[in-house]
Formats: C-alpha cells, sequence, structure tokens
C-alpha cells in the first residue's frame, strides 16, 4: 500500500508538470493560440496586445505555480503549511473558475475539467496533509 505522503510527492509532482507544460503558452506563435482557440469552437482570437497579454501570463503563472509545486514536493514535511494553505486557496478559487468558465460558454469538457478537476486537487492535498495523518513524520 502507498503512504500518504509518496501519494502526496507523486500528485504535486504530477500536478507541477502539467502545469509547467502551459510555459509552451509564453512562446508560441500568437498563429498557435487563434488555431488553439479556433479548434475550441470560440471562433477567431480576438486581436490585440491586451489578449496576448493576458494569455501569454496566465499561461507564465500556471507554470510559475507548478514548478513551485514540484520544488515543495521534495521535501513536503518542511512545506506542509505552504501545501495546506494552497489546498485552501484552491478550494474557493476552483469554485469562482467553474462559475467564470460556465458564465462564459467555455466547451462543457473544460468547464468540467477545469473548475471540479482543481476543487478535487484542493480537497485531495488537504486530506493528504491531514494533521491525523498515517505517517507520523509529517506534522
Amino acid at each position: 500500500m502507498i503512504s500518504k505522503e509518496k501519494t502526496l510527492v507523486y500528485l504535486l509532482r504530477i500536478t507541477g508538470i502539467v502545469m509547467v507544460i502551459a510555459m509552451v503558452f509564453v512562446f508560441c506563435p500568437t498563429s498557435w493560440m487563434d488555431s488553439s482557440h479556433q479548434s475550441l469552437g470560440l471562433g477567431p482570437l480576438p486581436a490585440g496586445p491586451i489578449i496576448e497579454y493576458l494569455a501569454r501570463t496566465e499561461s507564465a503563472l500556471y507554470a510559475f505555480l507548478g514548478m513551485i509545486l514540484i520544488f515543495v514536493s521534495f521535501d513536503t514535511h518542511r512545506y506542509q503549511p505552504l501545501i495546506r494553505f494552497l489546498a485552501w486557496i484552491t478550494i474557493p478559487f476552483s469554485i469562482g473558475v467553474a462559475i467564470l468558465d460556465a458564465k462564459l460558454h467555455l466547451p462543457l469538457f473544460w468547464t468540467i475539467g477545469e473548475g471540479p478537476f482543481t476543487l478535487l486537487l484542493g480537497v485531495i492535498l488537504l486530506f493528504l496533509t491531514n494533521r491525523r495523518f498515517s505517517d507520523t513524520k509529517m506534522k
């Protein structure tokens, strides 16, 4: 049986790696973003510096957070308070994202996959860092 601590490490690293992949959209040509936008059925990507700025900085922020998750995964005992804090703030964030996705009429797979998945991640992180841990090392 895999321990809660190892599960936490794997979850942080896998989530972190997936988030770091967003770095591609920081540097990709705008035509790639437009193509992705159209393939999602959202029409042409609106032109303008603010759209490109928001898309690229959001991608950079996802990658930045992913790097933090990978970093803390190497010492979950030391960073447990930070991991719990991230879990707690993930919960209201994910609810807000789900509401926004629905309001913006994003594709259903996006709306279901982003907010609820992020909510689940926050809840699992809270469970894995619970103070009544079966692994006594993690306090």
